[in-house]
């Protein structure tokens, strides 16, 4: 085969194609999450499991959470 021979099966090749159309890009995703930060107090007490006082973070978003005894009071910015 020639150059011109292999030339021309790619060029029909080619032609006998559908043209198919770019698909549109997806929508932007909506994030609910960058809105204003909404604090949040937790108060939980635990009767059965007592603990030192102590002082630490947030277990979900940034902010303090302080123990004692049977009582864990979290203040945290989500």
């Amino acid at each position: 085969m020639s150059r011109d021979d292999l030339l021309a099966d790619l060029q029909t090749e080619v032609s006998a194609r559908p043209v198919v159309p770019p698909t549109p890009p997806p929508a932007p995703r909506v994030d609910r999450g960058t809105g204003p930060a909404t604090p949040a107090l937790d108060l939980s007490w635990t009767p059965l499991r007592w603990s030192l006082p102590s002082v630490g973070g947030a277990r979900h978003g940034v902010g303090v959470s302080l123990r004692f005894g049977p009582v864990a009071v979290t203040l945290a910015v989500r």
